[in-house]
């Protein structure tokens, strides 16, 4: 059976405690109230991309392998993932690991440097998961109904932005997007 607990820190971040007492895994879930509806025409993609520079770098573990590491030697899940209107960040552990999981996850959220050399690399990574995406007859022909359905405004865009909107993002633009949206009150 699960129980269920609500409560608000004082800076505003609302937490949601679910117990299930039949498991011993623990996931940390952080949902951020901004996605692909919340982007300009311009930097199309962002939350997205946003999503993708958390793990690569923060001031706590500048090296990206250490995040990864870290959670591999406990045996961990991690990863996030972008929609129109959430972008979410995850850790399963086994709960003797929970500390590790709440330590990393803040980590990232709160101190990631966003390099400049990674901000290209991924990129790249990007535009290949949008070729992913074209390839991909179920996930195109969804694009083109949202687009048709909304037409040109950011819930007709797509979610990863195109090859050109993610091309010109700069790390100003990343770091103002991620000011303006990552706030206590808005996870």
């Amino acid at each position: 059976m699960l129980t269920y607990s609500q409560s608000s820190l004082k800076n505003g971040l609302r937490v949601i405690l679910a117990h299930n007492a039949h498991t011993r895994a623990v996931t940390i879930l952080v949902l951020v109230k901004t996605g692909s509806k919340n982007e300009e025409k311009r930097v199309n993609g962002i939350s997205h991309f946003l999503e993708h520079m958390f793990f690569k770098g923060t001031k706590k573990r500048p090296d990206k392998k250490e995040i990864a590491r870290l959670l591999d030697e406990v045996g961990a899940e991690f990863n996030a993932f972008t929609t129109d209107d959430v972008t979410g960040y995850y850790v399963k552990v086994e709960r003797t690991h929970t500390d590790l999981a709440l330590d990393i996850v803040s980590d990232i959220l709160q101190n990631s440097t966003f390099p400049s050399k990674e901000i290209t690399r991924e990129k790249r990574v990007i535009f290949e998961e949008i070729n992913m995406i074209a390839d991909n007859p179920m996930r195109q022909i969804h694009q083109y109904w949202q687009e048709l359905l909304y037409g040109d405004q950011p819930a007709g865009w797509p979610v990863p932005g195109t090859k050109e909107t993610v091309g010109d993002i700069t790390r100003k633009d990343l770091v103002r997007y991620f000011a303006e949206h990552y706030k206590s009150e808005n996870m």
